[in-house]
């Protein structure tokens, strides 16, 4: 992106885990780069200290395992009120608390309204990459009408699975209806196929993913596609099917890795050549950047609503 790209937001701040990335997309758009200072007083509380005066200021900040680091993107966000901030842009490309939007049982909190609340409150905007919504149609509705960017790894993870050798003779497959979507933006992005599996609960801990009948396995290089793998399971149990189906090639793509070291590896165990995630929580299986379009996305007009 041309430096000279006029952005929508005047200055990127973040903590300093996430320096790199931010700054990088600071970069980009030529706009100022400051880390937030966090001091920890011994009995957990936070001194969070940012010393900025501009009128559109950015906060990125990676929310996986939020609850330690809420606390101080709120602080922070006063913080820049206080100097005179008019708009802030929260970057947050995972987004917890998605999946509890509703009460399930009697007595459940509901997180996904809760937590939207307390960020429509802070922020003017948010920019998010595939969030992880079930019954809730647009994202504007988890933050009470404040404007909202989703941005989609999909065109990413297409571009990757080109330059290893995927081709239209690939099929895409989800492993629910639910990643339907984005196994069929992948798909239209490569030319090619694309499918989504059922589950099958053969018991209490038991589940079997079956494929759609009809759907051609054999030979073919299979390119698995989801939003967030965390146990790795339901993928493990998709890749042994493909496998069952004859599988020549299995890779897996996701877009947030909330899952650990052992996760990955029996995702390899159960047959997968790779498991390729984009940079929206830092993981050593990281091979996608989202920074480009993060950094467009900031090109677009801030709009203001109450």
């Amino acid at each position: 992106m041309n430096p000279t790209t006029a952005a929508s937001v005047d200055a990127i701040v973040c903590a300093p885990d996430v320096s790199r990335k931010a700054e990088r997309i600071a970069a980009r758009l030529g706009i100022e780069f400051r880390t937030i200072g966090v001091h920890a007083f011994p009995d957990g509380e936070s001194l969070v200290t940012i010393a900025m005066r501009c009128a559109h200021p950015a906060i990125y900040i990676d929310l996986h395992r939020p609850n330690p680091k809420l606390m101080d993107l709120l602080l922070a966000a006063d913080a820049l009120r206080d100097q005179g901030a008019m708009a802030i842009t929260l970057i947050a490309p995972y987004l917890p608390y998605m999946r509890q939007d509703r009460a399930f049982h009697p007595g459940e909190a509901v997180s996904q309204r809760t937590f939207g609340r307390m960020i429509a409150a802070h922020f003017d905007r948010v920019v998010t990459v595939d969030p992880h919504l079930h019954r809730t149609a647009r994202l504007e509705y988890v933050f009470d009408g404040k404007s909202s960017i989703v941005l989609s790894a999909a065109g990413a993870m297409a571009m990757h699975a080109r330059s290893q050798g995927c081709d239209r003779e690939a099929l895409v497959m989800g492993p629910d209806e639910e990643s339907l979507p984005m196994a069929t933006a992948v798909a239209a992005a490569l030319g090619a196929e694309a499918a989504v599996a059922t589950k099958q609960r053969l018991g209490d801990r038991t589940i079997r993913m079956a494929l759609p009948d009809g759907l051609k396995i054999r030979g073919r290089h299979v390119i698995i596609v989801d939003d967030i793998v965390s146990s790795g399971a339901t993928l493990a149990n998709l890749v042994s099917a493909l496998n069952e189906g004859d599988a020549r090639i299995i890779d897996i793509y996701v877009t947030h890795a909330l899952c650990d070291a052992v996760a990955v590896m029996g995702l390899h165990a159960a047959g997968a050549r790779s498991v390729i995630t984009s940079d929206t929580v830092e993981h050593a299986t990281n091979g996608i950047s989202m920074e480009r379009e993060i950094a467009r996305a900031l090109v677009q007009p801030l709009e203001m609503r109450p």
